[in-house]
This record gives C-alpha cells, sequence and structure tokens, in this order.
C-alpha cells in the first residue's frame, strides 16, 4: 500500500483534473493520499476534495508563511474543520 502523504490536490492547476489524478495514482498504486492546506481557504477545499473522494484525506492549518492570515476566528473554524472525520492533522 502507498500513501502520498503530502499534496496540493486543490491547487489551481490541479483542482479540474482531480478525478484523473486519483485514477492514475490508483493504476500506479497510491492507495491513499493527504491533501495539505497552508491557509484557511486551501484548507477548506482540502476538506471538501477529502468530503468527495475515497482514499483521499485533509490536513487543516496555516502554514508559516501565511501566519499573518491567523487570528482567533480562523483558529476557531481550523478547530472545527479538524475534528472533521477524514481530518488527519
Amino acid at each position: 500500500m502507498l500513501i502520498d502523504t503530502h499534496a496540493h490536490l486543490q491547487d489551481e492547476e490541479l483542482i479540474n483534473d482531480v478525478d484523473d489524478i486519483l485514477q492514475r495514482a490508483r493504476e500506479v498504486g497510491v492507495d491513499s493520499i493527504v491533501c495539505v492546506g497552508y491557509d484557511y481557504e486551501s484548507s477548506l477545499q482540502a476538506l471538501e476534495i477529502a468530503g468527495k473522494y475515497t482514499g483521499v484525506y485533509a490536513v487543516v492549518g496555516v502554514h508559516p508563511h501565511d501566519a499573518a492570515t491567523l487570528n482567533e476566528e480562523v483558529m476557531a473554524e481550523l478547530y472545527k474543520m479538524a475534528k472533521q472525520p477524514k481530518v488527519v492533522a
């Protein structure tokens, strides 16, 4: 079993091809993919993608490069997201 532990399927260059990306991944033995959020919006997108696809899981959070966007409201929302079943970190 292979797991891609760090993907950004929500990237604007990939988002429209997620079905094909996942199919190709499975064809070469990748069973699971972890879609990593790096700010609030990308975390929401990662969670949405994980909810839509079997074998895709989400990481929610804010990368240090985007730390200026982190405030109490965003933290509260991230904590809510983190409780979802397909969030792994």
